[in-house]
């Protein structure tokens, strides 16, 4: 049989159905997430983060960020997933919590050496401030201030608050709750 010309053959006219079928169908599914960047140094990731899927986009921070890290500036760094429809990705964020967490001064003088929140000037108050994990919660690890006004020291033991009593992931922005 001879072809005619201008005519296409039954076996390439089924081979370009399939793959048009192929594409007609990853696009309908979503897409796989890019990895934002490799984890910065002593970023810490709660171990019930979900490495492969589903995603959490909830504001619970341990399942919907990663990568925390809190430098001592005060300022707690993440990324954070967010989506809007179908449409979703990882942001970059973070907050300052020298807006929110302190010093545990009792009447202005004494400094019990640990964190509160509703205080204020977290990162003049401390040192050797890190990002750490309690069990699977991301929290922020610091040594503080603890004596008698004015004369205080920073004790050898760390005092920590986990974050996700005051932040949460609103739409990949960390913010207070």
């Amino acid at each position: 049989m001879r072809k005619q010309p201008g005519r296409i053959s039954r076996v390439a006219t089924a081979a370009f159905s399939v793959a048009a079928l192929g594409l007609a169908l990853a696009a309908l599914a979503p897409p796989t997430p890019a990895a934002a960047h490799a984890a910065p140094s002593g970023a810490v990731t709660s171990s019930d983060f979900p490495t492969d899927g589903p995603w959490d986009f909830s504001e619970h921070i341990r399942k919907s960020c990663r990568d925390f890290t809190v430098g001592s500036d005060g300022v707690v760094k993440a990324h954070c997933y967010w989506q809007s429809g179908n449409t979703w990705g990882v942001r970059d964020t973070s907050i300052d919590l020298d807006d929110y967490l302190g010093p545990n001064i009792n009447s202005g003088l004494r400094a019990n050496g640990h964190l509160k929140w509703g205080a204020k000037d977290f990162s003049s108050s401390c040192i050797s401030i890190k990002a750490a994990l309690d069990d699977v919660h991301p929290q922020v690890k610091a040594r503080c201030k603890e004596g008698l006004w004015p004369i205080y020291n920073y004790p050898d033991w760390y005092t920590g608050k986990q974050l996700r009593d005051k932040l949460k992931n609103e739409n990949g922005y960390l913010k207070t709750k």
